[in-house]
């Protein structure tokens, strides 16, 4: 790879170019560092934006990633520097380490919980990373916020569970879930119940949490009365729909819906996109 290749085109327009190509097609990054050194130095960053862990490559246009590439180049620039958006499929016990130590400027984060992450105290940098999307266990995310994990960015939370397990008594329940309206920048919750009985307490939170523009359920518990939907259905925050692939469209489309809703588009008693 060399510097020298020609070029008739003003080396801004060139830069456009090849970093438009790169963000639009990042399997083909590889392949466009191999051009010139100007090139790889425009195009690697985006190589390393957006990184899939453990994730079966033929899914999404974007090279395969483990930790253990990623603890191999983790003191060299940009990784560390660039890295904003991280999905798991399935995570190993030492996976949080790497990834904290490695990446400490995650925005947007995708990870299922390894059990033994919940036996333990989290790494001090995790609490620190400046997410605003989070992708977690309700349970993971309570052990978090418990150890003092402040998250002042998050906007957007997906929670895979309850953070409540059906052995809690209501009250333990309820201070399990108040817990995620402490989260000063919350706009939007996206939560699958475990039970009918953790409606009572999601309900809660739409009063608790007043940066709350929308609360999602994922699915309807088995066994749930007409009633018992009342306090979330009388709110045109609470939405009730089934989940794509695609996370940030489901959350557009929730927007959507709300504000059709709101400006009386749509039935205000409607609550199923």
């Amino acid at each position: 790879m060399a510097d020298a290749v020609a070029s008739d085109l003003p080396l801004d327009l060139e830069r456009t170019i090849f970093e438009l190509a790169a963000y639009s097609r990042p399997v083909c990054i590889p392949n466009l560092m191999r051009v010139a050194w100007r090139v790889k130095h425009w195009v690697e960053p985006a190589l390393y934006r957006t990184l899939l862990i453990n994730v079966a490559p033929r899914f999404y246009p974007i090279p395969p990633c483990n930790t253990t590439i990623i603890s191999r180049v983790a003191g060299t620039p940009p990784m560390g520097h660039v890295v904003r958006n991280v999905m798991f499929t399935q995570s190993h016990e030492d996976d949080l380490d790497i990834l904290v130590h490695a990446c400490p400027h995650i925005e947007n984060l995708y990870i299922p919980v390894h059990r033994a992450w919940l036996a333990k105290r989290f790494p001090l940098g995790f609490a620190a990373l400046p997410l605003t999307h989070l992708y977690c266990d309700g349970k993971f995310l309570h052990k978090v916020l418990e150890q003092g994990g402040a998250f002042p960015r998050l906007t957007h939370l997906h929670l895979f569970t309850a953070p409540a397990a059906a052995r809690h008594s209501v009250r333990t329940a309820l201070a399990r879930w108040l817990i995620i309206a402490k989260l000063p920048e919350l706009t939007h919750l996206a939560v699958r119940p475990t039970s009918r009985y953790d409606l009572e307490p999601i309900s809660s939170l739409l009063p608790a949490c007043m940066s709350l523009r929308a609360l999602v359920l994922l699915s309807c518990p088995m066994h749930v009365k007409p009633r018992e939907l009342d306090p979330l259905a009388n709110d045109p925050r609470f939405v009730l729909m089934f989940e794509t692939t695609d996370y940030e469209e489901d959350w557009q489309r929730v927007d959507v819906f709300i504000a059709e809703r709101r400006s009386g588009e749509i039935d205000h008693d409607a609550c199923f996109s």
